[in-house]
């Protein structure tokens, strides 16, 4: 056990790997708040384009229609590329997945829908929740969104 001990202290106690560590955590930081910069410009950019469809006569309801159409054409055509593909790898993709990994490959079905969806509908403060159905039993078989008013 004090081989251990010394083992930890030698390793965590290191200056260098203090600093590395420090850079590490650091670099993640910075990382993560370009991404989040990125994410939300994009998703500026598709409310601005729903804004130039929007007229004084629309209701509620028939915002809501125009994003939901305008989410369908944006996934509707890069579900095609991506068609037949695998999942996509990476730690991006894979472990972080952000809803951009959605909007450009449309490959998760419902799921990228409902993700890129819910991301749109949160830039017009709809109140979003994502649920799952079931089929026999089991969670996973449809995403949904549930919009209240």
């Amino acid at each position: 056990m004090s081989h251990i001990n010394r083992l930890f202290r030698q390793t965590f106690f290191n200056l260098y790997f203090l600093a590395f560590l420090n850079g590490f955590l650091l670099a993640s930081l910075f990382y993560f708040k370009i991404e989040s910069n990125y994410e939300r410009e994009l998703f500026l950019a598709i409310q601005k384009n729903i804004d130039k469809k929007i007229d004084l006569n629309d209701t509620r309801d028939s915002i809501l229609v125009k994003i939901m159409n305008t989410c369908s054409d944006l996934l509707g055509n890069r579900a095609v590329v991506f068609e037949g593909s695998q999942e996509l790898d990476g730690i991006k993709a894979s472990l972080i997945h952000p809803a951009t990994v959605d909007l450009m490959t449309a490959n998760g079905a419902c799921g990228s829908y409902s993700l890129v969806l819910a991301r749109i509908l949160q830039n017009y403060h709809y109140p979003i929740r994502i649920a799952q159905m079931k089929a026999y039993g089991r969670f996973g078989s449809h995403n949904i969104i549930p919009i209240r008013h």
